[in-house]
């Protein structure tokens, strides 16, 4: 940010503040949480040491303190781990694999254009038939309404979008589907991100489109600290 050539000096010194207050806020607590929790491990030894009648660290520090410390700590872990993976699949939250590939079909530009060209073989389109469909486009500013006013159309039935379903192959739908990955996709009913109280599952229709125009003309209008007016040929 300090070397971000588009942001003047005036609201990097105002950023520069308010992000050393953040920093020596975080670092405050942090010294308290500490304070705290060393407090309490020092109060659990002296309780310790007056129950057994013997030194709670020198327990620790032997061999049987070792094992003890050890085995406790591997079934935290195993516990932790667990509730983890229960908290993925009741939000169904991404598993590694499926992140990965993710980032292979919508980050690295070859494959996605292959899985478009293969896309396209499979289904065929005629030019004329599609360019002279009655197409509607729903577009806007961020948090105008578009999304609400994309899904009253989709739900009327007679039109069609992508849907969650589809990725990450959203350049290539119809193949996607003939293999069964977009049957498989399930995603429970949960508000988006946006902080819009829209809530989105599977079948809901978005606005995917974004990533075909990236990976074909990204380059006309993304640069590396902007975006700039995009002007497609025919």
């Amino acid at each position: 940010m300090v070397a971000a050539p588009a942001i003047s000096d005036h609201w990097k010194e105002k950023a520069m503040g308010a992000y050393a207050k953040t920093t020596f806020a975080a670092t405050l607590k942090l010294a308290v949480l500490l304070a705290v929790l060393f407090g309490a491990a020092w109060m659990l030894a002296v309780i310790l040491d007056s129950l057994t009648q013997r030194s709670f660290m020198a327990f620790l520090l032997s061999w049987s303190g070792l094992f003890f410390t050890l085995v406790f700590a591997s079934l935290y872990a195993w516990l932790r781990m667990r509730g983890k993976d229960a908290a993925a699949k009741s939000s169904g939250a991404y598993k590694p694999l499926d992140k990965m590939l993710h980032r292979l079909a919508l980050g690295v530009t070859p494959v996605a254009e292959m899985s478009f060209d293969l896309d396209q073989q499979i289904a065929k389109p005629d030019a004329a038939t599609v360019a002279e469909g009655r197409h509607v486009f729903v577009t806007g500013l961020a948090r105008a309404g578009t999304t609400v006013l994309m899904r009253r159309f989709h739900a009327s039935g007679q039109f069609r979008s992508l849907t969650y379903r589809d990725m990450p192959f959203v350049l290539a739908p119809n193949l996607w589907r003939k293999i069964g990955g977009a049957s498989k996709t399930d995603v429970a009913v949960a508000k988006r991100a946006h902080g819009d109280r829209v809530q989105v599952d599977a079948d809901s229709p978005e606005s995917l489109d974004e990533v075909f125009w990236r990976i074909f003309a990204g380059s006309e209008y993304i640069r590396k600290d902007s975006l700039v007016p995009h002007a497609p040929d025919e």
